[in-house]
């Protein structure tokens, strides 16, 4: 590819014939290498090569050849293609941040675009999805990962994210988004997570939950629903939603997609071990103890009790504890002994979040 790979009219011909003819004939590490040096090229013309169906084609065929493989293996295969596509990402992303931490944003955000479209191909083509689309993650966890080591970084693809990120709920007054465009207009109820939490990759599901959860059309759901449980306090969860949605005007969703359920699950789901935890906790704080003012404002208060039962709340209080007992066993012996004096506390939280 070396004559046609410094004209971007011509990768966009000839070059993705070439990766096509590569990924066909199974060279996939000449595959991966020549992506390497190609993507860059189209930072600034993603929108026409997304458009192009052979080039998502090819890197749907390139992202499950592991499958093809090892066919005979059940589950989900993760295999050396997809880890030297991974390694590949990663050094991509370097060299990148190596110029300015700027530069690496855009490869980043082509990178997601490239693998939901692939995602979107897959659910059209009828793919195992329990298959094929654990390997989108893996590669979406691998991004995510790497934004994680700068806070800029990670802002902007918590961003991409939200531009990305499908509503929840459909209705007459929705704007078409980055979303629609890519996956359609039928995707009122479509997570990127194809459910509602994600166990193998909690740092993806941290951030596909948090863009999501952040979405208009989710926020005013869950206003309303909070709304109608401190008016009602003896009203179910469930009944709550359904005022909401009625009064909203929407098609209604299951119980589970809601912000609270979707942190618990998730946190009870994630390893103690898991650096996401926290965060993941932070999050589901946020809605537990979430105050709520109807009609005087200095009667506020949380509704976190009302969405669990009490033997759902043991767990979550379980879990809590056995977090809370891992940090301080992370401590140093002199410092876990001071954890509950509040000036010393000061003192942690400042060592351990510079």
């Amino acid at each position: 590819m070396t004559n046609i790979g410094h004209n971007v009219r011509r990768l966009m011909v000839e070059g993705l014939q070439c990766l096509t003819a590569l990924v066909e004939s199974r060279q996939y590490l000449a595959a991966i290498q020549s992506l390497y040096y190609m993507l860059p090229f189209f930072v600034k013309n993603s929108d026409e090569l997304l458009t192009k169906s052979e080039f998502i084609i090819a890197m749907n065929n390139l992202i499950v050849a592991d499958m093809t493989v090892l066919s005979n293996i059940s589950g989900p295969v993760v295999g050396a293609v997809l880890h030297k596509i991974a390694a590949m990402i990663k050094h991509q992303i370097s060299q990148a941040c190596s110029v300015t931490v700027e530069c690496a944003t855009p490869l980043l955000k082509l990178w997601i675009s490239i693998l939901l479209k692939v995602l979107s191909l897959q659910e059209g083509k009828n793919y195992n999805l329990k298959k094929s689309a654990k390997q989108i993650y893996f590669l979406l966890d691998v991004i995510v990962k790497i934004s994680f080591i700068d806070c800029y970084t990670r802002s902007d693809i918590i961003d991409i994210f939200y531009a990305f990120g499908n509503p929840l709920l459909s209705s007459s007054n929705v704007q078409p988004t980055i979303w629609t465009k890519i996956f359609g207009s039928n995707t009122e109820t479509f997570t990127i997570l194809k459910k509602h939490i994600f166990p193998e990759y909690p740092c993806l599901a941290w951030i596909i939950i948090r863009s999501e959860t952040k979405q208009k059309q989710v926020q005013d759901l869950w206003y309303y629903v909070q709304k109608e449980i401190a008016e009602d306090c003896d009203i179910s969860p469930l009944g709550a939603l359904k005022k909401a949605c009625n009064f909203l005007k929407i098609k209604q969703p299951s119980l589970e997609s809601l912000p609270i359920y979707r942190w618990a699950e998730q946190i009870l789901d994630t390893s103690i071990s898991h650096p996401i935890l926290p965060l993941l906790w932070q999050n589901f704080f946020y809605c537990f103890f979430e105050r709520i003012s109807i009609l005087n404002p200095e009667a506020q208060k949380s509704n976190g009790l009302n969405y669990f039962e009490a033997d759902y709340l043991k767990k979550l209080k379980s879990r809590a504890q056995e977090t809370a007992e891992y940090y301080k066993n992370c401590l140093p012996s002199s410092q876990a002994s001071d954890v509950g004096e509040p000036e010393n506390s000061v003192i942690i939280k400042k060592k351990m979040y510079p």
